[in-house]
């Protein structure tokens, strides 16, 4: 089939390395993918292609380069826009917990200065007891000795007038 379309459109009637004789290549390309032959197009100079050489960059190299360049920028772009909001919410959320830490220990402060206060407070209440229940005990035991002291002389008078 190659051969019959060569034949046909005879691209060797153009001079070697011209856009007609090409574009003949083309269409010879065409014509066999239209009957479901796959055709690859060569590269410009792969016929004399020595790995250790250099190719020119053609127009066509340059643009898909830009174009790979730009679809490249366009994904970096995209995964710092990513990162930056990832490390927004990371940020977020490590100031959430620290203010839920913050507050925890803010009332556990708050309770543990209740708890000293009512401490305090129970403390006082107990040496006002005691003071109380002391000066009470001192008064009971000084009217105890008075009240003892007077029976003691009833006693001893009564005792007296009996004798008598």
């Amino acid at each position: 089939m190659l051969c019959r379309e060569v034949e046909l459109l005879n691209p060797f009637q153009h001079r070697d390395r011209t856009k007609e004789r090409g574009k003949v290549w083309e269409q010879v390309a065409q014509n066999l993918g239209k009957h479901g032959l796959a055709v690859s197009k060569r590269i410009k100079g792969e016929k004399d292609a020595d790995p250790s050489r250099k190719r020119r960059n053609t127009g066509s190299d340059v643009h898909e380069f830009l174009l790979k360049k730009l679809e490249l920028e366009k994904e970096a772009r995209e995964q710092d826009y990513k990162f930056r909001r990832e490390e927004a919410e990371r940020k977020r959320l490590d100031d959430e917990r620290r203010l839920e830490r913050e507050e925890r220990q803010e009332e556990r402060r708050r309770e543990r200065e209740e708890r000293e206060e009512r401490r305090e407070e129970e403390r006082r209440r107990q040496e006002e007891e005691t003071k109380r229940s002391t000066s009470q005990r001192e008064t009971d035991g000084v009217i105890s000795t008075a009240t003892d002291e007077k029976n003691q002389m009833i006693m001893l008078m009564l005792e007296k007038q009996k004798k008598e």
